[in-house]
């Protein structure tokens, strides 16, 4: 396919594409002005089909929201967002994943302590009762730089794989968290835990609450001190919003229970199960370093580890995860049965062997040095959570800010646009739709469109409206993203059968509303429909010499053209064949066809059919009636003017009237004589020709000569105030003075 087309600089540029390589579109000379050009129309900013309407129009917010990112060059926006919020995700995976390395760590404790579950009270006072063990004074809080702060080392150390104690220690926390009691406790939370959450899981009225007490918590925590809504930004009383929130989420509900029996055992299993990892990675660590290493308990210790770590792992999650987890069920299995519990006790039996008892004070400082390393752990894993945090709230208020600032920039883009669109419709729908309004509401990642339904509230376009007026609604709102993105950069738009569903109305409406506000945008117009392209060049809105109809297509030699919008051109066209008969035949189909716009846009009063159907014989005579009544209404309301010199223009039309009629009425028998068959009629062009010149200038009588537009009867208040063309060349005024 080839085109030969005139840039704005002047310059003429060839454009080829090929069958062979669709998506290459090749420009000789190179132009850089027509390749930028070639770059929008893949971005659909100057091409319309029907197929685009629908994305505009009935299409979900989230679809509509990207074709307008795309025709309105804002992709970049929208791969910001998307960045912002992978960041602030990520940054948030990776805080959870610190907290929970931070609570692995400190689980560490307990089997040093040897109790189920360490807090920071009582490894302090583990930490003050060794230190006083060696004389040292108590600390007053746990911290790293000062566990063996002023404490003088033991007289005599010497190196044991294990000390009695801490065996002792580590084995009493091993038998408390593998005891039937404490497994018993370990199940009955762990199925509590999974019953509350698939009951949550299984009811969405649940899930909704669940998701809304989550967003309240989360508001909560980001509520500003001057009492500006984390949300919407907008600003309250201080004080008032913050109570509000706290009463809102803590007003009982059904799913606050369950939150709250999911939250409370799903803590108290972690706990359990950390407790159990951190001990049994202590034992193996003490068998390895003993003399004669036992490997046949080693393999079940490592799965009782990694049982309870894997359980950790899914019951630590953030909850909307957890709840989510469709593995998460009641078949899962137990790091502590018979088999794990005989390991633990056989390998504890047999590394007694080989602790030994020390000195008190070699206990209490090897104690000290246990806790120590812990305790780095621990404060490294702090702040990396401390870190952590930071990003994740500047990730928060990063994604939260640009958010705002994008929602400020498209609200105020969209707030100009709809105003446009709503102009536009009402222009193209009259007085049926004058209250009509329009919403254009950006959400996060959407874009939704509601319209108002005659005064019954606002409504999306495919709710209540008609296919035509959806179709109209997805041209006006391309009309005027156009006319946004445009400027001064592009004056062509291609609007390929875009009227398919549109009535023949709002069609020939629709040819004026362009021709009006898109008086100098080049378009390219494609279509099926002969009455909407005849409207439009009635409407001026294109003239018979860029009119080419395509026919005869096939894929080898594409599409034949005929150069030939105007009846006449064809009759010509025919004639210069010697083809009479289809000449008449073309002549008389194109003159009913002009004579019927005509009639509708003077508003003659035509021979009234029930089938719609009229022929020329009632079309032609109600038009030129109709035309003489309104040149004496001219003249009339130009003699109450005293303006003689309309008048004498005036008086001049009607005489062409008179002389044209009278010519095309002594020519006219020769259109039925030559479109019947008639043996006796055999007529040359020479013949036929004068009827066709008779007919051209009938034409002429109801169309201006500068925009070829059909002359239209304008009413004011129900009274004929005037006679007008599209480029006003022709203003008859009907209004005489009172």
């Amino acid at each position: 396919m080839e085109a030969v087309v005139s840039a704005e600089s002047g310059e003429r540029v060839e454009i080829r594409r090929r069958l062979s390589a669709p998506g290459v579109v090749e420009t000789s000379p190179s132009s850089p002005e027509v390749s930028a050009y070639l770059e929008d129309l893949k971005r659909g900013q100057y091409v319309l089909t029907r197929r685009e309407i629908l994305r505009f129009v009935t299409s979900d917010a989230g679809t509509r929201a990207e074709q307008m990112r795309i025709l309105l060059n804002l992709v970049d926006m929208e791969t910001t967002r998307k960045t912002l919020v992978n960041i602030k995700h990520r940054a948030e995976r990776e805080l959870n994943a610190a907290i929970d390395a931070l609570q692995q760590a400190a689980a560490r404790f307990a089997p040093i302590l040897g109790v189920t579950r360490a807090t920071r009270e009582n490894v302090l006072e583990f930490v003050n009762r060794s230190r006083a063990e060696l004389g040292a004074a108590a600390i007053p809080m746990l911290q790293g730089s000062l566990i063996k702060e002023n404490v003088p080392l033991p007289s005599t150390t010497r190196t044991v794989p294990v000390t009695t104690k801490q065996l002792d220690d580590l084995a009493a926390s091993l038998r408390d968290v593998c005891s039937p009691t404490m497994q018993a406790e370990l199940q009955d939370n762990m199925s509590r835990a999974i019953k509350a959450c698939s009951e949550i899981r299984s009811d969405p009225v649940l899930l909704r609450e669940y998701r809304r007490r989550e967003l309240l918590r989360l508001g909560l925590e980001l509520l500003k001190d001057d009492g500006k809504c984390p949300l919407c930004d907008e600003s309250w009383p201080v004080g008032v919003l913050d109570s509000r929130l706290r009463t809102a989420f803590s007003k009982a509900s059904a799913v606050h229970s369950r939150v709250g029996v999911f939250d409370t055992s799903r803590n108290r299993a972690c706990t359990i199960l950390r407790t159990i990892a951190a001990a049994v990675d202590q034992l193996l660590t003490i068998v390895v370093r003993m003399p004669g290493a036992l490997p046949q308990y080693r393999a079940e210790l490592s799965n009782m580890r990694d049982q309870a770590k894997g359980l950790l792992a899914i019951l630590s999650g953030d909850p909307e995860t957890v709840i989510a987890r469709p593995t998460l069920d009641d078949d899962f299995p137990m790091p502590v049965n018979d088999d794990t519990s005989r390991a633990v006790e056989a390998a504890l039996s047999d590394v007694r062997g080989g602790a030994k008892a020390v000195a008190p004070q070699q206990e209490a400082w090897d104690a000290l040095t246990r806790v120590e390393q812990v305790l780095a752990l621990v404060e490294d894993a702090q702040n990396l959570v401390d870190k952590r945090q930071v990003v994740a709230r500047r990730g928060s208020k990063l994604h939260a800010a640009f958010c705002k600032a994008q929602e400020g920039v498209l609200h105020e883009l969209y707030v100009s646009i709809e105003e446009r669109f709503t102009e536009l419709y009402r222009e193209l729908h009259g007085p049926d739709e004058g209250h009509f309004a329009a919403h254009l509401l950006p959400k996060e990642a959407g874009l939704n469109f509601e319209v108002d339904f005659y005064g019954r509230g606002s409504h999306p376009p495919h709710a209540l409206h008609s296919e035509g007026h959806q179709d109209s609604m997805g041209v006006c709102l391309f009309l005027t993203l156009y006319e946004r993105l445009a400027g001064a950069s592009s004056n062509m738009v291609l609007l390929d059968d875009v009227v398919m569903s549109v009535d023949s109305e709002h069609r020939r409406q629709f040819a004026r509303l362009l021709q009006t506000e898109f008086g100098d945008c080049q378009f390219i117009i494609t279509t099926h429909d002969r009455t909407w392209a005849s409207q439009l060049r009635t409407e001026g809105m294109v003239t018979s010499a860029n009119m080419v109809q395509l026919f005869g297509w096939n894929v080898e030699s594409g599409p034949r053209t005929l150069s030939a919008g105007d009846v006449l051109e064809q009759v010509e066209h025919s004639l210069s064949v010697g083809n009479v008969a289809s000449a008449a035949a073309t002549l008389r189909r194109g003159a009913e066809e002009f004579c019927q716009q005509v009639c509708e846009r003077l508003r003659a009063p035509v021979r009234f059919s029930t089938t719609g159907q009229w022929e020329l014989g009632d079309l032609a005579p109600a038009a030129v009636s109709r035309l003489r009544s309104l040149l004496k209404e001219a003249k009339r309301a130009a003699n109450s003017w005293n303006q003689s010199d309309v008048l004498d223009d005036l008086a001049e039309i009607e005489s062409t009237v008179a002389q044209t009629v009278a010519r095309l009425q002594m020519e006219s028998w020769l259109v039925n004589d030559s479109v019947h068959y008639n043996a006796w009629a055999a007529f040359s062009v020479p013949d036929f020709r004068p009827m066709v010149e008779a007919m051209r200038d009938f034409f002429d009588l109801f169309r201006c000569a500068q925009c070829q537009s059909l002359l239209n009867l304008n009413l004011q208040n129900r009274v004929h105030s005037a006679v007008k063309c599209a480029c006003g060349g022709i203003n008859w005024n009907l209004v005489a003075r009172a």
